[in-house]
C-alpha cells in the first residue's frame, strides 16, 4: 500500500491573503485518538502546535464516562463491539460506538475553538493502516455527528514523514542539512496498533515508499505479559496485604 507525495507549504504560503479574508479564517486542527491517549494539534504558520486541556495536558486519555443522564469526556472500541451499554438511573442505555467517539470528538472540538477563539468546522484526523473501510466509514459519521467536516483521514506514519519533511526542509532553510534524497523507516507502536512505512524524502515532500499495520499494540504485550505472571500472582502479591484489585494494578 502506497501513499501519494505530500508537500510541507512554506511560511509564505500559510501567510497569504486567506489570513486577513475574514475575522474568524476558516482553519482545521489535526486530531490522534488513540487507544489509550489522544491529542488535539494545529498548524500556527510554522511548526504544529499540540493544543492543551483545561488540566494543561497535551496528551489526554481516550475515554468517555455516563454519569447519570450526562456523559463527559468506557474506552473507544470503534468496529469492534455493535454498542456500548452504560447504566443510567438503574436503566441500561445503549448507544453506538459512533455516538460515544462523536461526544468525545465535541469536547475536544470545544477546547480547540476555547483556544484558537474560533469555531471550528474541519479536522484531519490520524488513523492505524490496519481500519477497515467500514472502521474509517463509521469514523467519519462520528465527525458528522460532532458537527466535523473530515478533510482527510491520514494513516499515522503518513502524518509522521510530513513533520520529518518539514523538520528537513528547515535544516536546508537554515544550512544545516542537504536538498539530497533521504529514505527514512517509521515505526509507530501504540497501545493497539503497530504501523510502519519506508519514506523518501527531498525538498520538503515526503512520499511514502511502503505502508503496513496490524492490529496489535502495547496493550496486547501487557496482557501477555500479565498472563505469563498470574501464575505466580499469589508469591508476587501475597506479602504485600493489599488487595486483589491493587495487586492487579501493581502487576500492570
Amino acid at each position: 500500500m502506497a501513499e501519494p507525495a505530500y508537500t510541507v507549504a512554506s511560511d509564505s504560503e500559510t501567510t497569504g491573503e486567506e489570513k486577513s479574508s475574514s475575522a474568524f479564517p476558516e482553519i482545521a486542527i489535526g486530531i490522534d485518538i488513540g487507544t489509550s491517549q489522544c491529542s488535539v494539534a494545529v498548524w500556527n504558520g510554522s511548526q504544529v502546535e499540540l493544543l492543551k486541556n483545561t488540566r494543561n495536558q497535551k496528551l489526554m486519555r481516550s475515554y468517555v464516562t455516563f454519569k447519570d443522564d450526562i456523559p463527559s469526556g468506557g474506552t473507544l472500541d470503534i468496529g469492534v463491539r455493535p454498542f456500548i451499554a452504560a447504566l443510567v438511573n438503574n436503566v441500561w442505555r445503549s448507544t453506538t460506538p459512533e455516538e460515544v467517539l462523536a461526544i468525545f470528538l465535541v469536547e475536544l472540538r470545544v477546547m480547540a475553538e476555547s483556544q484558537l477563539k474560533r469555531p471550528i468546522r474541519n479536522v484531519v484526523l490520524s488513523i492505524p493502516v490496519s481500519f477497515s473501510r467500514f472502521q474509517l466509514t463509521r469514523i467519519e459519521r462520528a465527525c458528522a455527528m460532532a458537527g466535523l467536516h473530515v478533510l482527510r483521514l491520514m494513516p499515522e506514519p503518513t502524518a509522521v514523514a510530513l513533520l520529518y519533511a518539514q523538520q528537513q526542509q528547515q535544516m536546508i532553510h537554515d544550512n544545516m542539512g542537504s536538498g539530497s534524497e533521504k529514505i527514512a523507516l517509521i515505526f509507530n507502536m501504540g497501545a493497539g496498533y503497530c504501523d510502519a512505512a519506508v519514506t523518501a524524502t527531498a525538498g520538503g515532500v515526503s512520499q511514502i515508499k511502503a505502508l503496513a499495520g496490524i492490529a496489535t499494540g502495547g496493550e496486547d504485550f501487557l496482557q501477555n505479559m500479565m498472563r505469563h505472571l498470574l501464575p505466580n500472582f499469589d508469591n508476587l502479591f501475597s506479602s504485600r496485604g493489599i488487595n486483589e484489585i491493587k495487586s492487579m494494578g501493581l502487576l500492570r
